[in-house]
């Protein structure tokens, strides 16, 4: 048999007609590609708007509570240890002003005294300018447990019920001891008596 000659014309035909056809399926191809694409991504997106939802809801249920701890305001003492109030001292009454003013200046009084003879040395073993000064300090103490000693026994004398409180009969029984001490002349040598007297019946 004889060759058959090839026809150009004919391969052509079949190229474009086999093009024609590999066009005609893969266009629907793509177009479900896109269209499964398309699907998934709306799906996140749905996915994605109820998460915001969500998360919205649950800030929109928190926030008021959070708004108003921050606007609350901050209780300092809570935290900080309670400090206790000083407790209001009530006035001292005059005869406290006075007791406190005399047992002040005879102790300092005694103090100087002290200072002025260290070693209790007597009186004419001192300098007479120590001497002196000695003797201006006793004299102090001497005039303030005659003054005590005349207004103490007064007190009790016009008033024999009233009970003295612990600092009165402490200062009294102070004066008393002070008097025998460095002694009493005989102006108040009654006075003294009557409070010995009294404070003898006070412990008894």
């Amino acid at each position: 048999m004889g060759a058959v000659a090839n026809d150009p014309s004919g391969d052509v035909e079949k190229d474009r007609t086999g093009a024609s056809r590999a066009s005609a399926t893969a266009t629907p191809q793509s177009t479900e590609g896109h269209t499964v694409t398309y699907q998934l991504i709306l799906r996140h997106l749905a996915k994605f708007r109820d998460g915001a939802t969500a998360l919205l809801d649950l800030f929109a249920i928190h926030a008021p509570a959070a708004d108003a701890d921050q606007a609350a305001p901050v209780d300092s003492g809570a935290s900080a240890p309670a400090v206790p109030k000083p407790v209001a001292q009530e006035p001292k009454s005059p005869l406290e002003i006075r007791i406190e003013r005399h047992m002040s200046m005879v102790d300092q009084a005694l103090c100087q005294i002290r200072d002025l003879n260290p070693e209790h040395k007597k009186k004419l073993e001192l300098a007479p300018e120590v001497r002196d000064q000695i003797l201006t300090k006793e004299r102090t103490i001497h005039d303030i447990v005659g003054a005590e000693l005349h207004f103490w026994a007064a007190a009790i004398e016009n008033s024999p019920l009233d009970k003295f409180d612990q600092t009165e009969q402490a200062w009294v029984r102070r004066v008393i001891r002070l008097a025998k001490i460095i002694g009493v002349d005989a102006e108040h040598k009654e006075h003294l008596e009557f409070l010995e007297a009294w404070a003898s019946q006070e412990h008894s």
